[in-house]
């Protein structure tokens, strides 16, 4: 019998199966997935996940599923999706209504949860409305295979025509002299560095100008397999994983300052890509504002591709970053902007593109794997403190009929609103506030509202300058989402609460972002602990 933990988006299952080739088809039943999918593995050497065959799998091991398309879906050409709107116009109706933006009031906190119920119906609406046109239309209806068959479909033929990222990427071969050197094992200079740099990126910009996150992993982790001294510590103040990333990722952003319409780059042994037009340059301003249009009305639908949004999203970053830091818009016009990123998904992986050291995405278990040693400590510590007696007296309450995960849960979460106590000046209520607190939200800061018990709350949103931000399913999704808002927005930390925030940031794993205050408590919770 063999055992094993499956993850698969949102999806946790233990599956045990008597033979592990029928393990596939268990899990695609189990989870009710239509496509092919492929297992990963976490790997510590390369601080990633990896594909694995099904007989690698290890026993009791902890797996990752991806689906793969099916092979007649077509390729994403990323420089023409804005034209792809009109193809599929007949088949969903856009509403035009702008986003209204209520002013605050002494009922805050409801209204911004009828607002987030109002988008739900709206999406059942709208979904409604798309079967309903589907049915009566369908001799509107744009076929794929019989266009491409007889020739109709500019816009498929452009995406076949594209050179798309290689499903296994191939380490580019080296300049000969250099390539023997590596091959003795001989550690390069900063010459022959820059001379890496430069042939991985004249390999990937072949494929496109704005490489996703993982296909710099991908390159990395070539690179290292096939020499695998160069990922040693042998780089003065370098993690040889991140400095690789970190080099190819600043090769592109400064290549794009000024690449030319024809990307003339000196190959080393590789063939450059051929010259395209300026419409299909993904660098220039016409293409960002095209997927800035797109993201603006799949915003709209009632079923949102998720996948393309993390596309979209990360091609525009960098624009979207210097508008944010340069011109200081307010979260009303950036929600105007960029719709898509209003959501707790696109919040965390924003924060991951701005510090990769923090994995974002799964911020909640690095809170509860970082504080829970020191929880206890935290709560037992405030029961004399002014104001937080009842805050522990309700918290030892609520654990009697909760279960032993919702228990550690809930101890995480009391320490993380204790932990104000602890620190002169600073109020629970300048970021996280319930129903019976509503004038705390005339401010304009960051903050989560949350309605009923605190412990078993009716409804969650993270809000700022009272515009809704996004919905969340618990507290410490609430908490860290609330951390990525004010990375996501250029925002400092309130005076009020900045000690308690920069707490929890460094549970999270940032670095270099404290004060004197937090580090006293951070020794002190420390040298306590260790006593115990």
């Amino acid at each position: 019998m063999s055992t094993f933990h499956i993850t698969f988006k949102e999806q946790k299952q233990v599956f045990e199966v008597q033979d592990i080739s029928t393990l596939k088809e268990k899990v695609r039943s189990e989870f009710h997935i239509d496509e092919d999918i492929r297992f990963q593995l976490y790997d510590k050497t390369w601080d990633d996940w990896v594909d694995v065959e099904i007989h690698q799998l290890p026993q009791r091991g902890k797996i990752q599923i991806i689906t793969i398309p099916h092979e007649d879906t077509l390729p994403i050409n990323l420089t023409d999706l804005s034209s792809t709107n009109s193809l599929f116009s007949e088949s969903y109706n856009f509403s035009d209504a702008p986003i209204q933006i209520e002013p605050p009031t002494k009922n805050f906190i409801s209204s911004m949860i009828q607002l987030a119920h109002q988008k739900e119906s709206c999406q059942s609406t709208s979904q409604a409305e798309d079967i309903s046109s589907a049915s009566t239309s369908s001799s509107h209806s744009w076929n794929v295979e019989e266009d491409c068959s007889t020739g109709e479909s500019d816009v498929k033929r452009k995406w076949l025509e594209m050179k798309q990222w290689p499903d296994k990427f191939a380490l580019p071969r080296l300049p000969v002299v250099l390539e023997g050197k590596l091959n003795a094992e001989r550690m390069p200079n900063d010459r022959e560095r820059r001379q890496i740099v430069q042939t991985l990126f004249d390999y990937m910009a072949g494929f496109t100008s704005y490489p996703l996150s993982a296909h710099y992993s991908e390159a990395v982790r070539c690179l290292l397999e096939k020499y695998p001294f160069l990922g040693k510590e042998t780089i003065p103040g370098a993690r040889p994983v991140e400095y690789w990333r970190m080099k190819i990722m600043d090769k592109f952003r400064n290549e794009r300052k000024h690449m030319p319409v024809e990307k003339k780059r000196k190959s080393s042994g590789v063939t450059p890509a051929k010259a395209v037009d300026d419409q299909q340059l993904v660098d220039d301003t016409a293409s960002i504002q095209r997927h800035k249009k797109w993201m603006q009305e799949e915003a709209r639908r009632a079923r949102q591709n998720e996948v393309k949004i993390s596309q979209m999203m990360e091609i525009t970053f960098q624009p979207r970053r210097k508008w944010i830091i340069d011109e200081k818009p307010t979260v009303a016009e950036l929600k105007r902007e960029f719709p898509c990123l209003f959501s707790q998904r696109q919040i965390l992986i924003e924060m991951r593109r701005i510090t990769p050291s923090i994995d974002a995405c799964h911020a909640k278990d690095l809170l509860m794997s970082n504080l829970e040693a020191y929880a206890k400590y935290l709560i037992d510590s405030c029961q004399s403190k002014k104001n937080a007696k009842a805050i522990v007296n309700n918290y030892r309450e609520a654990i009697a009929n909760l279960t032993n995960d919702q228990a550690k849960e809930a101890k995480v979460l009391t320490a993380l609103v204790l932990v104000p106590f602890y620190f002169k000046g600073e109020k629970l209520s300048s970021y996280l506030v319930g129903d019976q607190e509503e004038d705390s939200l005339l401010t304009a800061h960051p903050k989560v509202c949350y309605k009923g018990d605190l412990y078993a709350p009716e409804e969650i949103v993270v809000q700022a300058e009272n515009v809704l931000v996004c919905t969340c399913k618990s507290m410490l999704d609430a908490l860290c989402c609330l951390i990525c808002t004010y990375f996501a927005f250029d925002m400092e930390y309130p005076k009020e609460c900045k000690n308690s925030l920069l707490l929890a940031e460094t549970m999270l794993g940032a670095k270099n972002r404290t004060t004197r205050s937090v580090q006293s408590l951070i020794q002190k919770v420390l040298s306590c602990t260790s006593k115990v």
